[in-house]
């Protein structure tokens, strides 16, 4: 738990925590490692489309050398989706269980 929860005693599922790792990993990571760092004017990006699954990222290179990296795919849109929502309800979670450790009222006027 980090050091802000733990001051201000808020109560943070282990579930919450993973999924923010999961997340992390899963979305941010892709996005600052493959997609917003890639500098190669030979790489070429589009969204791939499968019947089952949905759509992804693709990044290949164009006249690729053996020193390229491979083809990346990102994870399908439903699974992340899926992951999304499950956090989102855990944050919501995560509120209600806190709710009345809040220094801030609410006026019913």
């Amino acid at each position: 738990m980090s050091d802000y929860a733990v001051a201000k005693g808020l109560t943070i599922s282990k579930e919450l925590l993973d999924a923010v790792a999961d997340l992390r990993q899963r979305i941010s990571d892709v996005r600052d490692q493959k997609v917003s760092h890639e500098k190669s004017p030979r790489t070429m990006q589009g969204t791939s489309w499968s019947a089952g699954g949905g759509a992804s990222i693709v990044m290949l290179r164009l006249y690729p050398r053996e020193t390229d990296p491979q083809q990346f795919n990102s994870e399908e849109l439903p699974s992340l989706r899926k992951a999304i929502d499950n956090y989102l309800d855990l944050v919501v979670a995560c509120v209600a269980a806190n709710e009345a450790k809040t220094a801030l009222t609410l006026d019913n006027k």
